[in-house]
């Protein structure tokens, strides 16, 4: 048995976070887990889906370094064989566990700044982002790539064919934010479309008012719908009529969003940033348009669209979230050896 602190910044309920959710679930089968937030930021709807078994531990950070003392020193004391984060800039915080034998990494994202200073190993979660930071770590330090994976045990009683769904509506999952996630390439893509194409925004942001006007300006308030964040069951639920997803993303480290939609029965329409490309190269039956355009998107809507393509699904399918689960395991019985 191994014990095991994931850290976090904070619990908004988004990809990342769910990511966690699922498999600090999975490990704490058989080992002591504690999901560990920063920030005093945690989404209901993210507790509400926690496995029992798991520990949390809210610091309440509201300010630089003041934190919920108790809570603190109650964390000093657990003596956690691996503390896990999620966000490299968490590594500051070494000095709160003096106790914790080893400290592990996982980048998530491209054009992230920093080093792997004080880590004892670190992951990628793309060849991509390996590849970005070559040179940022000492050869000596343990390395692995470790892709996402999706439920597939969850998300298969959600699957429902193409034909079944409302043609011509696209829809956008993810946080609200112009610079990486590109929903102002979305409504621009959508001008260029027949009225016949809506579009659904799901996801809250920094950028939702912004985005707002924008709907506004364009004359796209007839159809452009935009819905707040929901649990994960009812995401998969909500998503059951919907025939296109797109992601339209500047730079992406991996696209979970991209494989659940598929793994819906969706058609999956994508920006051909590294870690996307690196998608579509796994799960093939991916549509790629040249990032930043907002007419190559069009383009590749249209195409998507009038293709009667079979999305195979489930059945061929490999990235699981088993299988992530067990590589970050087989590096914390590495490190811990």
């Amino acid at each position: 048995m191994i014990r095991i602190g994931h850290l976090l910044w904070k619990m908004p309920n988004a990809g990342l976070e769910n990511l966690v959710c699922d498999l600090a679930g999975l490990q704490s089968e058989e080992n002591q887990v504690w999901l560990i937030v920063i920030n005093s930021k945690i989404d209901k709807n993210i507790l509400t889906r926690l496995d029992g078994r798991i520990n949390v531990l809210e610091l309440n950070r509201h300010h630089k370094f003041c934190f919920n003392v108790f809570v603190l020193l109650r964390m000093i004391l657990l003596r956690i064989d691996v503390i896990h984060i999620h966000d490299i800039n968490l590594k500051i915080f070494r000095f709160l566990m003096p106790f914790v034998r080893k400290w592990y990494g996982t980048i998530h994202n491209t054009n992230i700044k920093g080093d792997c200073r004080g880590l004892h190993a670190i992951s990628y979660v793309s060849k991509s982002i390996e590849l970005e930071w070559q040179g940022r770590c000492s050869i000596d330090l343990l390395t692995a790539v470790i892709y996402n994976g999706v439920d597939i045990k969850k998300i298969s009683s959600f699957y429902v064919p193409l034909e079944n769904r409302t043609r011509y509506s696209l829809v956008q999952i993810g946080r609200i934010d112009f610079v990486q996630k590109g929903q102002d390439i979305a409504l621009s893509a959508l001008e260029e479309l027949s009225d016949f194409y809506t579009l659904t925004f799901i996801g809250n942001g920094d950028d939702r008012r912004r985005l707002e006007e924008l709907i506004v300006e364009k004359r796209l308030c007839k159809r452009v719908t935009i819905v707040e964040n929901m649990p994960r069951h009812d995401l998969y639920g909500y998503l059951r009529t919907f025939q296109t997803c797109i992601m339209p993303s500047r730079f992406e480290g991996f696209g979970l969003v991209a494989i659940e939609a598929y793994l819906l029965g969706m058609k999956v329409v994508v920006s051909d940033v590294d870690g996307l490309r690196e998608v579509s190269d796994i799960v093939g039956d991916i549509h790629l348009f040249q990032k930043n355009s907002s007419q190559s998107l069009a383009k590749a809507i249209k195409q998507a669209a009038s293709l009667n393509e079979m999305n195979k699904g489930i059945d061929n399918f490999t990235l699981n979230l088993d299988i992530c689960s067990k590589s970050h395991f087989q590096m914390y019985k590495t490190l811990c050896e």
